[in-house]
């Protein structure tokens, strides 16, 4: 009774040894417990278009790439900041250029 005591204690004891390698190792971790956040942005491009109505100067119309969420570490507020941030830099670009272009010029938002 003894011995077998003995031998379930030292089998309990490899166990736990085996089991706690298993969980600090990165490659044996399961990979389901880790969050999964792939969602489509909620927009995906700005569009700044500049309409002159003068004889000898073209119209402007650029893309450009808006925020993304951050898939590894996804935070609504850091997306919201960069998406401001965005914004308001296309707003004040425009609001230069019509203020260069013509003193009276109004946004169109």
């Amino acid at each position: 009774e003894m011995r077998r005591n003995m031998e379930d204690s030292r089998r309990d004891d490899n166990f736990r040894r085996d089991d706690n390698f298993r969980r600090d190792d990165p490659d044996y971790r399961d990979r389901m417990t880790e969050p999964d956040f792939n969602i489509p942005n909620p927009v995906e491009k700005f569009a700044v278009e500049i309409t002159l109505e003068h004889p000898y100067w073209k119209n402007f119309y650029k893309e450009t790439g808006a925020p993304k969420f951050n898939s590894d570490q996804p935070s609504t507020i850091d997306y919201l900041d960069d998406y401001t941030q965005k914004t308001e830099g296309l707003h004040a670009l425009a609001q230069n250029l019509m203020h260069t272009f013509r003193w009276t010029a109004t946004a169109i938002s």
